[in-house]
């Protein structure tokens, strides 16, 4: 249990970091800038010069460019998954089978594979 609790606190440490965070990005073509706070889109900004002298394919790629900066920066790898680790692992193993649980806490009978 000190394990899974390690797990999750460093689960959630990490979370609270992009969390917490106000992160903006540009698109490559200087356009269109955003921001993300707390997961959320708060503003999308874009040049109105810009906008009445290109064509609608251009303006979509420049805000598709910063919705997926904002994303990746925004969710790290792994984070979106949930806490992981081994101890994480064994307790949802033993959620989705109530039988071993109830065997680990002592309300039934082990099994000769459970006691390796």
């Amino acid at each position: 249990m000190e394990a899974a609790t390690a797990e999750l606190a460093q689960f959630t440490e990490r979370a609270a970091a992009v969390v917490d965070r106000r992160i903006t990005a540009e698109s490559r073509g200087g356009h269109v800038h955003g921001t993300v706070a707390n997961g959320q889109v708060i503003a999308v900004e874009i040049d109105l010069s810009w906008v009445a002298q290109v064509r609608k394919g251009e303006i979509e790629s420049e805000i598709l460019d910063v919705l997926r900066q904002l994303r990746e920066a925004a969710t790290p790898p792994g984070l979106a998954d949930g806490p992981e680790g081994p101890a994480i692992a064994e307790i949802m193993g033993l959620l989705v089978d109530p039988h071993r649980m109830a065997r680990r806490v002592g309300l039934e009978p082990s099994s000769n594979r459970e006691q390796a």
